[in-house]
């Protein structure tokens, strides 16, 4: 048996978890009949989350992951079989607060240069699990008759690549393998996917990512037609992706408040940005060039140093 979650998110003081749960079984009669037996059955949870309450004004962030922890099989009549299905559930759920500040936090006058320094930055890149369904082929050798009896599958992401928008790509392989019958023989056959993954983030310029990716395979199936042996699969990415690299930020300003407001040299802006607002969005604002944006602690607020 297997599970896997595909969609969690809390709902009031719920915590809901959708996903499938999977059977896959070969049995053996006293006659030496093989039997495949695969079922596929709907998850979904309401998990209450007792002592905690989440704030209504803050969108809450959900991560689940499932496992398989015992599945029985029973043989019924006319053919038909029940199964019952055990998992366990692992559910993550994080809030953060949020607050509002005006776009001109202060603006102030500087008579020394700016500071700055350099520090080394290790950042998450945001990114949502993949769910994947691939199919591939192969010719088989011989020409004798066969019956599928077992299918199971892997799957590696063993690269990573970003395209001319700097969007990452993540590459690799799901290979299938298929136990066939015939002649009084068993034979194991691998048919081998290559599999390509866009993810929805972008890396930084000049950083350096690093990925660490579980992929599973969840179902996978196959058939014979004729000397072609043809697979499916669906299988499931969890890539978590870091990268690290070199920040510059403001580490001192000297404020000279001994001389009058219009001889103490250029205005500096501190501004805060709003959530998924970009360099050129703040730039655009202030007429400026992305050089003269300098972030500060981590990139939020910006300093903004007209020239």
């Amino acid at each position: 048996g297997r599970t896997a979650a595909f969609d969690a998110k809390a709902e009031g003081g719920f915590v809901s978890i959708r996903g499938d749960s999977y059977l896959e079984c070969l049995t053996l009669d006293p006659n030496g009949r093989y039997t495949t037996v695969r079922a596929k059955a709907p998850i979904d949870e309401r998990i209450p989350l007792e002592g905690t309450a989440l704030s209504s004004d803050t969108p809450a962030s959900v991560s689940a992951s499932t496992r398989c922890a015992s599945v029985n099989l029973n043989p019924g009549n006319n053919g038909t079989y029940t199964w019952n299905i055990e998992y366990d559930i692992d559910a993550t759920v994080t809030q953060n607060s949020s607050f509002e500040i005006t776009d001109d936090a202060y603006s102030t006058k500087y008579a020394s240069n700016v500071n700055l320094s350099d520090a080394d930055i290790l950042r998450v890149l945001l990114n949502r699990n993949q769910r994947l369904s691939i199919s591939g082929s192969k010719q088989l050798a011989g020409s004798q008759e066969r019956t599928v009896a077992l299918v199971s599958g892997r799957a590696t992401v063993d690269s990573t690549e970003f395209d001319a928008d700097g969007k990452l790509i993540l590459s690799g392989t799901c290979t299938v393998s298929v136990v066939c019958i015939g002649d009084g023989d068993a034979i194991s056959e691998e048919v081998q996917i290559p599999v390509r993954i866009p993810c929805d983030c972008r890396k930084t310029a000049g950083a350096h990512p690093y990925v660490i990716s579980e992929s599973e395979v969840i179902s996978a199936d196959a058939r014979i037609e004729g000397e072609r042996l043809s697979v499916n699969a669906e299988l499931t990415v969890t890539p978590l992706i870091l990268e690290s690299g070199t920040e510059r930020y403001v580490s001192e300003i000297t404020l000279d408040h001994s001389s009058p407001i219009d001889s103490r040299g250029v205005n500096v802006t501190v501004y805060f940005p709003k959530d998924g607002e970009t360099s050129w969005d703040i730039g655009k604002r202030f007429s400026c060039e992305a050089h003269d944006i300098v972030p500060c602690h981590g990139g939020s607020p910006v300093m903004i140093i007209p020239q």
